[in-house]
């Protein structure tokens, strides 16, 4: 997480409204000189959130299948180098994201997730509560690191007793044993994490609320630069 970074001094719930509003203007965005100029935006969104290139490679690696995947359908069914062809497709997956790795790159996840819940507020007038679904989202995330934990438990377990050879009815079998496992102790880790939260006193409903929002000069930047973005891909103002 990069706090010093000058995106890192927006507030999580402006700077999510913010990649929102970038994702939406990367899918209005017509032709080639649109994609471009997102790009451009998203290139300077990155660098404002201190992302290097070898950041930037990790974090869209895991997408070159589907942009692959993309283009590949793309050549079946039409053109992969026209406007909306296969290759404006992969295009516009790396842009979004790149888009969202400056808002992970820069954001706490629980900070992400209390900034999810209050972008979800409008939700209260068709009667869903989105401070519920922060919470159980923030309680989510804090429950990775165990589930990571006991999936380390069992593989190591599963090593010792010599799983992982054999042929490839062996490994289907190693990896089903070890999925059934993690979902055991999964399950497990939830109700003793259930059990201590209920035993402390805590309600399942929470009804504290975010500070309002103030934007400041950071917020005020972020703004100016979007609307000066969506005005060049919109009003298309680049030839």
């Amino acid at each position: 997480m990069t706090d010093v970074a000058p995106l890192g001094r927006v507030d999580p719930r402006a700077r999510l409204v913010a990649a929102v509003a970038l994702a939406v203007l990367t899918l209005a965005a017509h032709g080639w000189a649109g994609l471009a100029v997102v790009g451009l935006g998203t290139l300077g969104w990155l660098a404002a959130a201190g992302v290097g290139p070898r950041g930037v490679w990790r974090g869209l690696r895991p997408l070159l299948p589907l942009m692959v995947l993309t283009v590949a359908a793309a050549a079946v069914t039409g053109p992969v180098g026209a406007a909306g062809g296969g290759l404006a497709g992969a295009a516009r997956l790396a842009v979004w994201g790149g888009q969202s790795l400056g808002v992970t790159a820069t954001t706490d996840p629980l900070a992400l997730c209390q900034a999810a819940a209050w972008l979800l507020g409008p939700l209260r007038w068709v009667g869903v509560d989105p401070d519920e679904i922060g919470w159980m989202a923030t309680l989510a995330v804090g429950f990775l690191p165990l589930l990571s934990e006991e999936a380390d438990r069992i593989r190591l377990a599963q090593l010792g007793r010599g799983a992982g050879g054999g042929g490839l009815a062996a490994r289907a079998g190693a990896v089903s044993a070890f999925a059934m496992a993690l979902f055991v102790a999964a399950v497990r880790r939830a109700d003793a994490v259930a059990q201590l939260l209920e035993s402390r006193g805590f309600e399942r409903r929470v009804r504290r609320r975010a500070a309002p929002l103030r934007p400041g000069a950071a917020e005020a930047v972020t703004g100016i630069a979007l609307l000066l973005l969506g005005g060049c891909v919109l009003w298309r103002v680049v030839p």
